[in-house]
């Protein structure tokens, strides 16, 4: 949850005390609903907060959806928070949903990550929890 609400500020430039989460919370359902126009106000919170793409904002916001809008038992895995979070990044700095987007689509999400004893691990293994 922390995390989502975090990633949440960075994404607005908004503050947790003054209801954030609530401030945001039709346009990040709609969005994941996939409605068409949804997220207006998120999407220019962050475009003003820090320039984010609106492809990443997009991806992000399936993140922060998962960390923080679920039911506490139902939240998004880390591993499966951090794969989203690869997801946007590979965005870049395109901001109208182009040609880096699809090439974010197509790429592969789960990648293999040593631990810090060497041991590999997958970011959308089924055994590892947040």
């Amino acid at each position: 949850y922390g995390l989502g609400i975090s990633l949440l500020m960075a994404l607005t430039g908004g503050e947790p005390s003054r209801g954030l989460r609530s401030a945001y919370e039709d346009d990040v359902l709609d969005m994941v609903a996939g409605k068409e126009g949804a997220g207006g106000g998120l999407l220019h919170a962050a475009r003003r907060a820090a320039r984010w793409p609106q492809a990443a904002t997009r991806e992000l916001v399936k993140a922060v959806h998962g960390l923080v809008y679920e039911r506490k038992s139902q939240r998004l895995p880390l591993p499966e928070a951090l794969a989203a979070f690869e997801a946007a990044l590979r965005f870049g700095g395109d901001d109208d949903g182009g040609a880096d987007a699809g090439a974010a689509a197509a790429a592969p999400v789960a990648a293999k990550r040593p631990t810090a004893s060497g041991a590999g691990f997958s970011a959308t293994s089924s055994g590892a929890s947040a």
